[in-house]
């Protein structure tokens, strides 16, 4: 997660457990969302300390500006007892897991929220609509009027609610004056939830939305509100309200851009605008969908997750997601199974008896299907999209060869292997290749699918590029 300005402050820390023991120190969270304790004194006697002792758990504390932290998933990195002085003097840096500020969380009872919010890069370009309207008049005077838009709901098969919420904020000066919307995404559940099961829910529609704008995204903010922690107000002794307190989540994510990242609608696959009047239906289907094609996702993300990659290494990812893609939503075997299970055990009655266990080994995966079979499959539905038949064909013997060659080193294989531009081409192709399936599968229609494909730019591109 992006954190645009150093968090560092000052503080005091204890364990919930030894609330009297408070050490003085300083909390700092940097940019991707890694959070670090530093302490003067150590939470544990010395005589414990010095054996290897890392894990601590939960450790609670008061911050400067912000009031109470609750610091999940600790362990000491290093421990330092400085001897020589009229007093020992002990250090302590400490690793955490999850920073959450604003709230304490001092008992051993499970960490849950009612709802979790979190802004994303580009999502008011995505969805498209703005609460702002500028006129200018006649005699040049302009009237900027903001209307607060009511946000979107959708019930999710989880169990969770997903709303866009429209926010708006203004700042003035002698001779500026700025209005600016933002769009969060707000999942609430009745029941309440760790903050793993929503963090699983936010990978979802993070990736979804990285899809449909065609880069990989950094969450910005992440806020959380739960019934165990609120603020009471009591301005007559007969009359008490409890508020929400906004608690903010900070852990570390690898990805951690330095700038907020802008594409504008022409550059997206897909918008908010072509699938709104069906968007719950697609974004539930998403979310499960990943029950089954999880390590096909978290395949083809990752490549979009790290666009510095070695293209050779990019190459063998995709290829790879591919296959699994494949496997995940087909049982197609070269046999049936039970046929298959009877020739083998023909086969390896004949095998001499210290030679079975290894043909066994062989044989054992000799049902499935080959790569080749899988991407003439995956491809034969988008042919129309992609090229002639010349041009598939070749562009599948260029993906076998290539992969053979990356993964065995097969000397026979590296004329035909592809490289340089040839490789960056076959990896443009096969990241088509996923886009269009992925659309296929959320049961977009061909003309959705011509309509990304004409509005954006950069997925044209991909698809006439040639080495």
């Amino acid at each position: 997660m992006r954190i645009e300005k150093e968090f560092r402050k000052t503080g005091y820390f204890w364990l919930p457990e030894h609330p009297e023991k408070r050490l003085p120190g300083t909390l700092t969270i940097i940019n991707g969302g890694a959070v670090k304790l530093e302490t003067i004194g150590m939470f544990h006697d010395k005589s414990v300390a010095n054996k290897e002792l890392c894990e601590i758990g939960r450790i609670s504390g008061c911050i400067e500006d912000e009031g109470s932290v609750t610091l999940l998933n600790c362990a000491y990195k290093k421990k330092v007892i400085i001897h020589g002085l009229v007093v020992p003097l002990s250090k302590s840096e400490i690793d955490v897991g999850c920073a959450l500020i604003g709230a304490d969380f001092s008992t051993d009872k499970e960490v849950v929220f009612n709802t979790l919010s979190f802004s994303i890069d580009c999502m008011d370009e995505w969805v498209g609509i703005s609460s702002i309207d500028v006129e200018m008049l006649e005699d040049r005077s302009v009237i900027i009027e903001c209307t607060p838009k009511v946000g979107f709901i959708y019930e999710l098969t989880n169990g969770m609610k997903l709303e866009f919420v429209f926010q708006h904020s203004l700042s003035t000066s002698l001779t500026e004056a700025k209005v600016t919307q933002n769009i969060l995404c707000k999942l609430s559940s009745d029941k309440p939830r760790t903050k793993a099961e929503y963090l699983q829910v936010v990978r979802k529609i993070s990736n979804f939305l990285s899809l449909a704008i065609g880069k990989s995204l950094d969450i910005k903010k992440i806020t959380a509100t739960s019934t165990d922690i609120s603020l009471r107000h009591n301005p007559f002794p007969w009359a008490q309200q409890d508020e929400d307190v906004a608690i903010s989540i900070y852990y570390k994510r690898t990805l951690a851009t330095e700038k907020e990242l802008y594409v504008s609608h022409h550059e997206m696959l897909f918008t908010f605008g072509l699938i709104k009047s069906n968007f719950e239906k697609i974004l539930n289907k998403w979310i499960d969908l990943y029950a089954i094609l999880e390590p096909a996702f978290d395949l083809y993300f990752s490549t979009r997750f790290n666009p510095h990659k070695f293209s050779e290494s990019k190459f063998l990812t995709l290829v790879q997601g591919l296959e699994t893609y494949h496997r995940r939503t087909t049982s197609e075997k070269l046999m049936d199974d039970a046929v298959f299970q009877t020739l083998i055990e023909t086969i390896i009655s004949t095998c001499p008896e210290d030679d079975k266990k290894w043909l066994s080994g062989r044989l054992k995966h000799g049902n499935e299907v080959s790569l080749k079979t899988r991407i003439i499959q995956i491809i034969e539905p988008l042919k129309k999209y992609i090229g002639d038949e010349k041009y598939i064909t070749k562009l599948i013997w260029k993906i076998l060869n290539t992969r053979n060659y990356l993964t065995h080193y097969d000397e026979s294989l590296e004329n035909s292997c592809a490289k340089g531009a040839a490789l960056y081409e076959i990896c443009l192709k096969m990241d088509v290749i996923f886009q269009l399936n992925f659309m296929k599968i959320l049961d977009f229609t061909d003309n959705e699918i011509e309509n990304a494909i004409t509005n954006n730019s950069d997925f044209r591109s991909k698809l006439d590029f040639r080495a």
